[in-house]
């Protein structure tokens, strides 16, 4: 498996773009939007399910699937102003990064 959130991002992003891109253009073939669409499913699979070993990390998947949900969702200010705010209190919780494992720090398992 990747490891680098990056890659992992633009995995998703250009298996995206290339099923967009077959509807786009009149598909040819059938097997092809469904080996594009596999490949698609499986660029997001790997994405949601990368093991990160940083809280850096977690905070840009956490920004980078707010985002994926208000593009989802383009023009619904409720979804808007709810992936802001979560997206806000998030950097305010400033995960610890020092001395915790970030695995303890979500779990609340951090000596409290």
């Amino acid at each position: 498996m990747v490891s680098d959130l990056g890659e992992l991002i633009a995995r998703y992003e250009a298996a995206k773009a290339r099923v967009i891109n077959l509807i786009d253009a009149g598909v040819e073939s059938e097997s092809d939007l469904i080996e594009a669409d596999q490949a698609l499913s499986d660029a997001f699979n790997n994405l949601l399910h990368s093991g990160l070993s940083a809280s850096d990390q977690y905070l840009e998947r956490m920004h980078y699937l707010l985002e994926l949900i208000k593009e989802s969702q383009s023009g619904n200010q409720l979804i808007d102003r709810l992936a802001d705010t979560i997206w806000q209190d998030m950097l305010k919780l400033e995960i610890q990064e020092a001395d915790e494992p970030v695995e303890e720090t979500l779990n609340g398992t951090n000596g409290a």
